[in-house]
């Protein structure tokens, strides 16, 4: 007799079919698959799986089934980044009216200072063109409908002047570039630490 298991849970997006057939190919020998929903339905999937090959035990099916769970929930959370809001923004003025703006929404806000760029694209701070990258690969972590602010905080000897607003301002309190920080939460990265590729993705997880 074979025996049915319901699983119910919800996805923002189902995986293209290319890639669902990827992931299902080393589990096919255990379950089959069966979509209720179409590809691109913001809505509840309901996976029908079934098993193909003997009686699974009471022990080992879930194993296997939490198994499938989670690899197929693990694939792509958030494509294309398309939930995550990025603005650029250059210098004080811009950054306090961008902020304003923000602060009347929902959804939470990250902001990543760092040195302003030559004509190259290049910053004059080396811990901000090394972290960069690191940020910008772990913003696929961040929440739904939040947003990523990225700050060119300007030249170097605007930075170095100890009266810079940057550092006056009471939200921010800047010492260090890069700092990495969730807008008036306590979360905070800064300098090296902004590179540190599980510290940013945690940043980007952890819930207020």
């Amino acid at each position: 007799m074979s025996l049915e298991f319901q699983a119910r849970f919800s996805l923002k997006m189902i995986p293209k079919p290319r890639r669902l057939a990827t992931l299902l190919k080393p589990t096919t020998r255990f379950f089959s698959v069966k979509e209720s929903a179409k590809p691109g339905d913001k809505t509840n999937i309901t996976f029908l799986i079934q098993s193909l090959r003997g009686k699974p035990s009471i022990t080992s099916l879930p194993t296997k089934l939490g198994r499938f769970l989670r690899r197929l929930y693990s694939v792509n959370p958030n494509p294309s980044n398309i939930m995550v809001v990025t603005h650029n923004v250059k210098g004080y003025d811009e950054f306090s009216k961008k902020m304003e703006e923000l602060e009347s929404g929902n959804g939470a806000v990250h902001v990543l200072f760092s040195g302003g760029k030559d004509e190259n694209g290049l910053s004059w701070c080396p811990y901000c063109v090394k972290a960069e990258p690191v940020i910008h690969d772990a913003l696929k972590k961040a929440p739904d409908n939040s947003h990523f602010v990225h700050v060119d905080v300007g030249e170097r000897a605007f930075w170095k002047d100890l009266n810079c607003p940057f550092r006056k301002d009471p939200n921010t309190h800047l010492v260090f570039l890069p700092t990495l920080l969730r807008w008036k939460q306590p979360q905070r990265l800064d300098g090296e630490r902004c590179s540190n590729k599980d510290l940013v993705e945690m940043m980007f997880e952890d819930e207020d």
